[in-house]
């Protein structure tokens, strides 16, 4: 259906872009469309941010310096990469339009989308591509009336793929399998905040690999540093290489001192808010007033956290109950054998970590108290024997001198 001048249109659907959506229409999705698809889109966007009357095509052309050709073309651009619907409905002299502008990927869905990703590849290249890979509910409308002919994806975007191309994305697919799992570390860290606006002057790319993530990540959640702040820290820490910038390192002894200095009340929003919530290292700082945490007890609380695998809260739970029966004191040896039992028991949650610790102490009162029983009967017959004793040893006492006597007696005789 040819639009004409006088044909109507108003915008619905989304009227912002976040950080990583925009990222995504800016830096993935722009190189795929044609510039006026992705000046058509913005304009838009901008439209249904201020408000939702009708306009006609007409001003539309004005406004963007393009022909109603050049309209139609960006749009239906627009709907085959998924980023608008459109809706029209018949009216006596021109036609009405829905525009529905609908929300681009997140940097991970769209890298992990079997076309877009093909298609990003084929444009840009690898190199770019892997460059680009270390970056990184709509309201509804009356429709009633209105049909829709939305233009679908069509497989001659991709024209031109060829065997070589497909063997290049199944090894960039793989690897961005491996750097995926970065996201999926049972730390609680919050990687969405800490890569959002991090410029690679101050962290670049080599910094931005699964294991300095890792690292990161566990660092953050032990010291509680805020994912804002720990974009400053992580770029104070990295160790630059002029002659060659993919040398560029991490030191992480500087960045654990850093995270050591830092006196941090961050509670992560993504975590239920309780005692055991606060970073172990904080946590361990309540035990003493909010003096500083000595060096060897923040290696012993990292090296339950990051050896062992123990989640931070369960870790908070394990500190509290060596404190407070053992004379406020983390013997290492002591922690750690708790620690590797309760692996063993699988002891992963706050909630078995208290259960356990509730049912041993009732178990070792009630050992007390039958050792103390125990104790109580034994000792009463131990000193009747001795009672018995020392009178059977008075007997024969007297039984001797009684011998003895009448012994003298029969010799004078």
């Amino acid at each position: 259906m040819e639009l004409i001048g006088k044909d109507t249109y108003k915008t619905d659907g989304i009227d912002v872009l976040g950080p990583h959506k925009f990222f995504s229409m800016s830096v993935l999705y722009a190189p795929l469309l044609s510039s006026d698809a992705t000046k058509l889109y913005f304009y838009l966007l901008g439209e249904n941010s201020m408000n939702q009357k009708t306009q006609k095509h007409e001003r539309l052309c004005n406004c963007l310096n393009m022909s109603i050709v050049e309209i139609q073309d960006a749009r239906e651009m627009l709907e085959q990469m998924g980023l608008l619907k459109t809706y029209v409905k018949d009216y006596e002299r021109y036609h009405g339009y829905i525009y529905y502008l609908r929300s681009p990927l997140t940097p991970g869905e769209f890298l992990n989308h079997e076309i877009f990703c093909r298609m990003y590849i084929k444009t840009v290249g690898v190199q770019a591509y892997e460059t680009t890979l270390t970056l990184t509910q709509i309201r509804d409308t009356e429709r009633n009336g209105y049909d829709e002919i939305t233009k679908p994806f069509s497989s001659t975007l991709l024209s031109g793929w060829t065997d070589s191309h497909e063997q290049q994305y199944s090894e960039l697919r793989q690897h961005r399998s491996e750097y995926s799992d970065v996201f999926e570390l049972p730390v609680q860290f919050d990687y969405d905040s800490f890569l959002e606006d991090l410029s690679y002057l101050t962290v670049p790319a080599s910094i931005r690999t699964k294991e300095c993530l890792k690292i990161i990540g566990e660092f953050g959640i032990l010291y509680g540093i805020d994912p804002k702040k720990m974009q400053f820290l992580v770029g104070k820490s990295v160790k630059f290489d002029p002659s060659n910038r993919s040398k560029d390192m991490l030191d992480t002894n500087a960045l654990r001192n850093r995270c050591m200095k830092e006196d941090s009340i961050y509670e992560n929003p993504n975590v239920p808010k309780t005692r055991y919530s606060l970073a172990p290292v904080r946590f361990l700082q309540g035990f003493q007033d909010g003096a500083p945490v000595s060096d060897s007890d923040a290696k012993l609380l990292e090296y339950l956290l990051r050896d062992l695998r123990m989640k931070p809260q369960v870790v908070n739970v394990l500190v509290e109950f060596v404190l407070q029966n053992y004379e406020m004191k983390l013997q290492r040896s002591l922690v750690e054998k708790i620690a590797t039992n309760w692996i063993r028991m699988k002891i992963d949650t706050v909630e078995k970590a208290l259960d356990f610790i509730q049912s041993s102490q009732i178990n070792n009162s009630r050992k007390k108290k039958t050792k103390t029983q125990s104790v109580k009967q034994s000792t009463v017959p131990q000193w009747e024997e001795a009672q018995q004793t020392v009178s059977e040893d008075e007997q024969t006492r007297q039984l001797r001198e009684t011998l003895q006597q009448e012994m003298l007696r029969k010799g004078n005789a």
